[in-house]
């Protein structure tokens, strides 16, 4: 049965693992206190010639068709002094392959979150072998949490070092056509989210998903620790 145990160890690990990413996600994106904080420190109102009341009420609606709260992107907006529809057909089109991201994204959140409650309900409810379970939770936790770390360390030394070349590598990778290679001097969309907006996002998920993560990470070392030390002792 121990081959069972660190199978729901790795399971309950990795689900963790990505409910944790997700709703540092979410939380960020759809923050409209931190959403109009870059759009102040970026200057983007002045920069795209709008109002900053009518930038935020734009980027609102991008973010309700997102969370699929509104069927399409047909938008009009002042801009520049003139009342006209802020996305052209190319940006749409890009925003559909995005909201498939976000879809997906989400989907991979709420499953893993029952995964996650299973593996807890198991551990919980598995009689005679509960401080097993929770030991090789903690164990799998250490390792899981571990090599992530690892990884994480390295791409965040690649991405502060030459953040536009990888952000590139991550479009290549999730995107198979090339709609989301936009012109400033014609396309609304990377003027409102241009490259810094997409780096201070990046960095701020990644603060508010690897915060908790640590912590999570430090504690079940401890656990794991205390727990194989308990059980020396007794035998």
């Amino acid at each position: 049965m121990s081959w069972m145990r660190r199978l729901l160890g790795s399971v309950f690990s990795l689900s963790l693992l990505l409910v944790l990413f997700f709703t540092a996600f979410q939380g960020v994106i759809f923050n409209k206190g931190y959403i109009e904080s870059e759009m102040r420190k970026l200057k983007i109102a002045q920069s795209v010639q709008m109002e900053e009341s009518d930038l935020l009420e734009l980027f609102w609606k991008m973010l309700d068709y997102l969370s699929d709260k509104r069927e399409d992107l047909v938008i009009e907006a002042p801009i520049a002094g003139e009342v006209r529809e802020a996305f052209n057909d190319r940006e749409k089109q890009h925003m559909v392959d995005v909201k498939r991201l976000f879809s997906a994204g989400f989907a991979v959140r709420n499953v893993s979150l029952v995964v996650l409650t299973g593996t807890i309900a198991v551990a919980v409810f598995w009689r005679g072998r509960r401080r097993e379970i929770w030991r090789t939770y903690g164990k799998s936790l250490s390792i899981v949490f571990g090599a992530f770390f690892a990884v994480v360390a390295i791409l965040v030394i690649l991405f502060m070092k030459d953040f536009n070349r990888y952000f590139t590598i991550f479009h290549l990778l999730f995107f198979d056509n090339d709609l989301w290679i936009l012109n400033p001097a014609t396309d609304l969309m990377i003027n409102i989210v241009p490259e810094p907006f997409f780096y201070d996002t990046a960095m701020t998920i990644g603060v508010s998903f690897l915060i908790p993560a640590f912590c999570i990470f430090a504690g079940s070392i401890l656990y794991w620790t205390c727990s194989v030390r308990n059980r020396k002792r007794k035998e």
